[in-house]
């Protein structure tokens, strides 16, 4: 992770550290795109990798979920600031998107036409708990228009934060 002190030492901003990460191919050559069904019949480390058809996903899939991340699936989640990679997601999926960020190490894409935003806030609440705390992306969902090419948080979509029964720093 890197932080403000980072980017002092680098000499530039985060914007520009962006910027310069997007466009190196090794960033675009490494992101890895997989259905969460894959991942059920396949587990997360499967021992031959299966090719994707993203031209065919839609037809069969019903309720396509299909997750960003890289080969190493180590840090994967800034697969998403690539709008090439969602451009070509949104239009297999022949939709916007709504992104779940699930970790640091990826994200899942869900068409806008068949999901329900409640539920992906519960679902991301629910994934948040379960991961530790350095592994928390975000707390929002967010919103990929796949015509303006604009990743962006959705408005109303922050996390009421539970307190976790088990911390004792919260309990007192």
């Amino acid at each position: 992770v890197i932080n403000q002190k980072h980017l002092e030492g680098f000499g530039c901003s985060a914007e520009e550290l962006k910027d310069i990460t997007i466009s190196n191919s090794c960033f675009k050559d490494n992101i890895k795109i997989t259905t969460v069904s894959q991942v059920a019949m396949n587990g997360l480390f499967p021992e031959h990798e299966p090719t994707i058809d993203l031209t065919r996903l839609r037809e069969e899939d019903d309720s396509p979920m299909v997750g960003v991340t890289n080969k190493e699936m180590l840090y994967g989640a800034s697969g998403i600031l690539d709008t090439d990679t969602l451009k070509m997601i949104a239009d297999a999926l022949e939709n916007d998107l709504y992104i779940i960020p699930a970790s640091v190490h990826e994200c899942m894409a869900v068409p806008v036409d068949l999901a329900d935003r409640d539920f992906l806030l519960e679902l991301l609440n629910s994934a948040n708990q379960l991961l530790e705390k350095d592994e928390i992306l975000s707390d929002q969902l967010y919103f990929f228009d796949s015509q303006k090419l604009i990743l962006s948080t959705l408005p109303d979509s922050v996390l009421i934060r539970h307190p976790d029964p088990f911390d004792k720093k919260e309990s007192r």
